[in-house]
C-alpha cells in the first residue's frame, strides 16, 4: 500500500461505509451546513484511525501523530463551511488541522477547499495540512455530494 495517499479504492470505502450508515448527522447554524459524523480513538473505527495516522507520519514526520478526533463530512447541495480559524485561542492539543479528500472531483460542483483565499488543487486522498490559526472554508455546494475528512495533528514535545 503507498502510505503518502488514501488510493481511490479506499477512499469509495470510507465514503460507502458512511453513506450507507445513520452516522452523520446534520449540522447547520450561522457559520456551516453540513452533515457530520465524529471518529475517536479505540471507538470501532480503528482502521481509519490508524490509517489517517499512518498518513500523518508518512507525510509530515513520524513525531507527529492524529490526535483527539476525525470529522467525517458530507456537503451536499447548498452546504458549506464559512471562513474560519479551527482554534484560534489552543484551548485543545492540536498542533495542525488536516484534512482528506475522499471524493472525485466530478461527484459534485462548488464546495472548494480555500486556504489564506487561495483555493487548494484537489488531490483525493492525498493530507491536506496547515496551521489552526490559519483561516480557511468550504465554498458552498452548488451540486453533486462532496466528502472529506477533517482532524487534529499534534506532534511530540522535543526533549531537547
Amino acid at each position: 500500500m503507498d502510505n503518502s495517499k488514501f488510493s481511490k479504492e479506499y477512499c469509495d470505502k470510507i465514503v460507502k461505509y458512511f453513506s450507507n450508515s445513520t452516522l452523520l448527522k446534520p449540522i447547520s447554524n450561522f457559520e456551516r451546513k453540513h452533515k457530520m459524523f465524529i471518529v475517536r480513538e479505540n471507538t470501532g473505527f480503528d482502521w481509519l484511525w490508524d490509517d489517517v495516522n499512518t498518513l500523518i507520519k508518512t507525510n509530515i514526520n513520524s513525531d507527529h501523530f492524529l490526535t483527539l478526533w476525525i470529522s467525517v463530512l458530507r456537503y451536499d447541495k447548498g452546504d458549506y463551511f464559512s471562513k474560519h480559524e479551527d482554534s484560534p485561542n489552543q484551548s485543545d492539543s492540536r498542533f495542525m488541522s488536516g484534512g482528506i479528500e475522499l471524493s472525485e472531483k466530478n461527484d459534485f460542483e462548488g464546495g472548494e477547499f480555500v486556504i489564506l483565499n487561495e483555493t487548494v488543487e484537489f488531490d483525493r486522498g492525498s493530507l491536506i495540512s496547515h496551521s489552526v490559526i490559519t483561516p480557511h472554508e468550504i465554498k458552498k455546494v452548488t451540486n453533486g455530494t462532496r466528502w472529506s475528512l477533517h482532524f487534529g495533528i499534534n506532534r511530540k514535545k522535543s526533549t531537547i
